[in-house]
């Protein structure tokens, strides 16, 4: 019986040092891996206007995934009341750059977060988080360089959005539905009357019959206006949400001359000489070149000059690519 109370009471001991073993073991692998994240930026603000300063920290592991964490000072201890993993990403996620993100700066009504792209500004209100408005960096490809636009949103556009909740989905959606909005209010202001592909026709000036635009309606358009308050074009086709026309340029020494403009988020992108007549006036039968062009069912631009032949296409931002 006594052999039997000490075998047991053995057994007993051993399992219980394991056990103990086991979560001191699981507790040291915890604070292993809390002490692998890192706060790369902290703010400290007062968001529910109590006299306290609240806590908005960015949080980083060891891959370099980010999360941001909102607590309340409550007078004796920090309350967390938020957290999203998504709107800041990870240390190579950016668009500009390696790392999307730049700071948190304190706002009038809660805090911005500042990315390469974007900044989106929070608050507080009644014990949550919420968007307030995003400021969306776009940088588009002109013909003169690389030109800053910002899209705008508010609450009016998205609702109430609180920052747990806010997701990746989210922003595409709100983008998306901009860009639709922008390229119906081109299509509305350029009209839909488009030629149908292929298209090979030579411009007959005494009977072709021009629409007229405000030059003030589609940024850099004024620059083809021949200095007319109006541009006088033809609209010729549409790639997705590229439009593309036909402008004359008959301002010059050349009666006979046409660009192939294109034209995306209400913006001239990019131009093309595709029509008309070149000569030097002193010697215009050796010197006379003549331009045409046809554009097939894939959107390929063939110009002819003189019998060369160039292949243009054209890519989503509008641009003209020279084909080889």
């Amino acid at each position: 019986m006594k052999l039997f109370a000490i075998l047991t009471f053995v057994l007993f001991t051993q399992i219980s040092f394991a056990c103990k073993e086991s979560r001191v073991k699981i507790q040291n692998q915890s604070e292993k891996f809390e002490t692998q994240k890192k706060i790369i930026d902290v703010l400290n603000t007062d968001l529910n206007n109590d006299g306290e300063f609240d806590k908005v920290f960015v949080e980083q592991d060891e891959w370099g995934k980010r999360e941001i964490i909102v607590s309340i000072n409550n007078g004796t201890q920090f309350d967390i009341i938020a957290k999203n993993n998504f709107i800041i990403g990870c240390a190579t996620c950016g668009n500009q750059s390696g790392d999307p993100f730049i700071n948190l700066q304190p706002a009038a009504s809660g805090f911005d977060i500042s990315l390469d792209d974007a900044v989106y500004s929070f608050s507080y209100l009644k014990g949550e988080i919420v968007l307030n408005r995003i400021d969306f960096l776009i940088l588009n490809k002109t013909t003169e360089g690389i030109e800053e636009e910002h899209l705008i949103f508010s609450t009016k556009d998205f609702g109430l959005i609180k920052l747990s909740n806010f997701t990746n989905e989210f922003v595409t959606k709100l983008i998306n539905s901009k860009s639709e909005s922008s390229n119906n209010q081109s299509n509305k202001k350029l009209g839909e009357s488009y030629q149908t592909l292929p298209y090979d026709k030579q411009i007959d000036l005494n009977s072709i019959n021009f629409k007229e635009i405000n030059s003030s309606e589609i940024k850099s358009l004024e620059e083809f206006s021949c200095g007319e308050i109006n541009v006088r074009y033809l609209p010729l086709f549409k790639k997705g949400s590229v439009d593309a026309i036909l402008v004359p340029q008959d301002c010059g020494d050349f009666p006979y001359r046409f660009l192939l403009l294109t034209i995306k988020d209400n913006m001239v992108k990019d131009n093309l000489y595709v029509e008309g007549e070149w000569f030097e006036p002193e010697d215009k039968e050796n010197t006379l070149e003549v331009t045409n062009f046809k554009v097939d069912t894939n959107y390929l631009i063939y110009v002819n000059t003189n019998g060369k032949i160039e292949l243009y296409k054209i890519d989503d931002n509008g641009m003209f690519i020279k084909e080889k």
